[in-house]
């Protein structure tokens, strides 16, 4: 039984250094007599009493002072009524179902109870009620409390709903309304029912439903606020958007919810404190004369929850500053990129003001992070936001509050002002590089990224990352004085020290990397199934993706280990396979679904017969209608087919084909999804591939509409920086990658250019510019690095002779593609490869992980022309 968790922000989901278990509070063959075992953060207690689609589930949430006592009372009534139950299994696991970063749909669920029926839901909740009615808890957003109680919530939902995926590789909860109908299960983070179901409880809960003021009332002024928008939603506490009824002025309304962010000594105020003591901050003089603040209004509280009502400042935070870094300017000239660079300077001068005043005052900022500040392009000041952590040094509490991205491997040996003073150094290089997660798993980082961009960077932008790297090597041996003048590093910034000349890569450079790469798998092929990591798009289905999953990975390695056996694993796969689409867990895509499976049982030499993912898509394919996407949809599908048609004993599957395609033909332009992996181009892959094939010229027309709609479309933009991923959605967002990019643009261009034998090169030179970028999302074949470099390739070894000037532009930026993914390779004792989507973890996915850049790298590097088959 599950709640079918987002993935957690990984700073959160490590263990604590000094985490205890609650082990003790538990009845001693509590764990003999159920299973499901412990999975972060809760250990599921689950008796064999049969399958139940959805109920009522109980929550009780109560504050950490009493959870172990509680624990103890519910788990001990679970056991002699054999209910099944799941419950935080660690102090870790408490505190992250209590912080910030946990989604509000799931913010004080410490324990769950699955009763297995209405009168079993009413009569556990009457008897928990009379147990724990001395015990106070947390609000829990998505329910509804009963009766009286501030520790028992409920709501209707899932226990172990219907999981399918949908044509769109998104995975659906389905539950059953009160009319019989299948529904999401969605989670909300308010109480809401399904139609057709009553609250058992509603008579008791409409009488505690009054109609009262529609403002919010100010404590001291009793002036009235209407609340306008919610900024942003947190189990912790809302932000919201409000509006003065007296001044008519905006203001912002900061909420704090009783029993939020514990710690062991604080367990029940703590959120509340932070708050007021930002309302204290706001009303400090000598802060604000030090600060630019907001200016304090009111405070006020409702039930569990504190409010602090501020004035709303004008201005952009630092992270909207970052798409105005002018490392990604392509139609900015060198005088507008320095203009935005110095106004990039000024700010941090501002900041490093700001801070060396709070310092020298004796205070410390402790929570640092890219919302703290924002600035005034009308007032060109920066001012400081989110207050709530600042404290007199030598009473400082909130020490361990921090935003994680910026206090990666920050030494715990620091005091205070070295630590404010770490931080900064972390968000300095981050509004310069736009990335600071993988230094997490490589100390040389930035002198990386400096030393790979220092070409490209102005004379502004490497101001601030010389006084980024002198205040980070001095902050992080405690070598900072609170009286220290930070803005002078700006002044004194010399990077000779931290210069140094990247090395060309040489194919014998990658022949070694290879090497140690694959002795990884090699010397953990015994357990290679858990040993591999996939981008987990789709939860733990994603394992049996082709491209973010563990098939493309196994393919991979099965042709560069032929010495090691395989079957094994394959057969393990192929089990996991018949089990997701037993649930309608797999789609019929290439992706995420059957037509991806089909590949890797038709590449692992399975037969027609026996070649279960290929039978089950045929067969849904008769009464399932499909998207036109290459990832989920009918070009995925086709591709497919074309790739196994009349091989290796396989029927033909022209008639297939030829229906899909001529389907496929009609819909040219009536997508508003552009790129390879949702757009057209992906039909212009398999109507090219199929020209190939029969020589049939209207499929190469196809293709030449489909370009002509791209080329229309762009041909007004004045530099052109990438094709958008939805053109009626995202109109003025651009993406240079190869699935949902200009890459993939360019990629089917080439395709097309070499089958036509004639390249408008003035066309595929203004693309070509758009490739020309000093980083990407990820280092991965679909949205990254090696997917641009792959593209590049293509063209270097398919499309000749090029004319100089674009030979030229060509080898300059695969010359540099090559450094940016070997120098951010990471060779970690635990898993060595290229970090993943956010930087955050390390995959050994095709489609965005190491065995995809490797492969990429390898081809590029030993000049081997690239296959057609972009896949595999």
């Amino acid at each position: 039984m599950r709640e079918f968790l987002t993935r957690f922000p990984f700073e959160l989901s490590n263990d604590l250094k000094n985490d205890i278990c609650f082990n003790e509070y538990l009845p001693n063959d509590i764990f003999s007599v159920t299973v499901g075992g412990y999975k972060k953060p809760f250990y599921n207690c689950i008796f064999n009493t049969g399958y139940q689609l959805e109920g009522w589930k109980i929550h009780v949430s109560p504050y950490l002072k009493d959870y172990g006592k509680v624990l103890n009372i519910v788990t001990t009534l679970m056991l002699a009524r054999k209910i099944s139950f799941k419950f935080a299994y660690n102090l870790s696991d408490y505190l992250l179902l209590s912080d910030k970063n946990i989604s509000p749909s799931q913010f004080g669920k410490y324990i769950t109870i699955y009763p297995k029926n209405d009168n079993e839901f009413k009569s556990i909740l009457k008897t928990l009620n009379e147990k724990l009615t001395n015990f106070d808890g947390v609000r829990v957003p998505s329910d509804r409390r009963y009766m009286n109680s501030k520790i028992l919530s409920y709501r209707f939902g899932g226990f172990f709903p219907q999981i399918y995926m949908t044509n769109d590789g998104d995975m659906t909860y389905k539950i059953l309304d009160g009319n019989g109908l299948f529904v999401s299960d969605e989670r909300k983070t308010y109480f809401s029912l399904p139609k057709g179901i009553s609250d058992p409880f509603s008579s008791y809960s409409q009488s505690l439903t009054t109609m009262g003021d529609p403002y919010l009332v100010g404590e001291t002024t009793k002036r009235k606020f209407e609340i306008i928008n919610i900024i942003r939603r947190l189990g912790t506490g809302n932000i919201y958007e409000g509006i003065d009824k007296n001044t008519k002025k905006r203001v912002i309304v900061k909420e704090a919810r009783l029993g939020a962010l514990p710690t062991r000594e604080n367990c029940v105020w703590r959120a509340w404190d932070l708050k007021k003591n930002e309302l204290k901050v706001l009303k400090n003089k000598e802060l604000q004369e030090l600060l630019n603040l907001p200016k304090y209004i009111d405070y006020l509280y409702i039930d569990d929850s504190f409010y602090i009502v501020e004035e709303e400042l004008k201005g952009t935070s630092l992270r909207g500053l970052l798409q105005n870094n002018s490392l990604l300017a392509h139609v900015q000239s060198m005088e507008d990129k320095l203009d935005s660079d110095k106004t990039l300077l000024i700010i941090w001068r501002q900041i490093l003001d700001m801070i060396t005043a709070l310092h020298t005052h004796g205070y410390v900022l402790n929570d640092i992070s890219d919302d703290n500040f924002i600035y005034d392009e009308e007032t060109k000041k920066v001012s400081l936001i989110d207050v709530e952590t600042i404290q007199l040094q030598k009473e400082n509490k909130y020490s361990k509050i921090t935003t994680n991205n910026f206090c990666l491997r920050m030494p715990s040996t620091l005091d205070d002002y070295n630590k404010d003073c770490y931080k900064l150094s972390l968000l300095m290089f981050y509004t310069v590089f736009n990335k600071v997660n993988d230094f997490m798993f490589d100390d040389d980082f930035f002198i990386k990224r400096f030393n790979l961009l220092k070409n490209k960077l102005t004379e502004f932008q490497k101001k601030i990352v010389g006084a980024a790297f002198n205040i980070h090597y001095l902050s992080k041996v405690n070598k900072l004085k609170k009286s220290t003048n930070l803005s002078i590093f700006l002044d004194n910034s010399d990077l000779i020290d931290y210069s140094k000349d990247l090395k060309d890569i040489s194919k014998q450079d990658i022949s070694d990397l290879k090497s140690t790469i694959m002795a990884q798998y090699i010397n953990n092929f015994s357990q290679l199934s858990d040993f591999l990591k996939c981008t987990p798009y789709v939860n733990e289905v994603s394992d049996c993706s082709l491209m973010y999953g563990k098939l493309g990975t196994i393919l991979l390695l099965k042709k560069e280990l032929p010495d090691k056996n395989f079957s094994l694993l394959i057969n393990k796969v192929k089990n996991k396979i018949i089990e997701a689409e037993s649930k309608k867990q797999l789609n019929l895509g290439l992706f995420f679904g059957l037509a991806g499976t089909t590949l890797f049982e038709f590449y692992t030499n399975t037969s027609f017969e026996k070649n279960y993912s290929l039978i089950k898509l045929l067969e849904r394919l008769q009464y399932e209608p499909q998207n036109n996407s290459l990832c989920n949809g009918y070009v995925g599908i086709a591709w497919l087919l074309q790739q196994i048609s009349r091989k290796k004993g396989y029927p033909d599957f022209t008639a297939q084909i030829n229906t899909i395609l001529s389907n496929l033909e009609k819909d040219i332009g009536k997508t508003t999804d552009e790129g390879l992996e949702y757009g057209d181009l992906g039909a212009a892959i398999v109507f090219l591939e199929q020209y190939k094939a029969t020589k049939e010229k209207h499929y190469l027309n196809s293709v030449k509409v489909i370009i002509k709609n791209y080329v229309e479309r762009y041909k007004n933009d004045k530099s052109f920086t990438g094709i958008s991923y939805n053109i009626k959605k995202w109109k003025n967002i651009r993406s240079p990658y190869l699935m949902n990019g200009s890459a993939g643009l360019i990629y089917v261009l080439s395709k097309y250019y070499q089958i036509v034998g004639k390249v408008d090169w003035n066309l595929m030179e203004k693309y070509i510019d758009s490739l020309n970028l000093p980083f990407t999302y990820n280092y991965g074949v679909n949205n990254g690095t090696a997917g641009i470099l792959l593209t590049i390739d293509n063209i270097l070894y398919n499309l000749k002779p090029i004319p100089n000037p674009v030979y030229k532009k060509l080898k300059k930026l695969k010359s540099y593609y090559i450094k940016h993914i070997y120098y951010s390779y990471v060779n970690s004792k635990q898993h060595m490869g290229w970090p993943s989507d956010g930087q955050t973890f390390i995959s050994d996915d095709l489609g965005a992980g190491t065995l995809g850049i490797l492969y990429v790298l390898i081809s590029s590097i030993n000049g081997r022309k690239t296959n057609d088959d972009i896949f595999l």
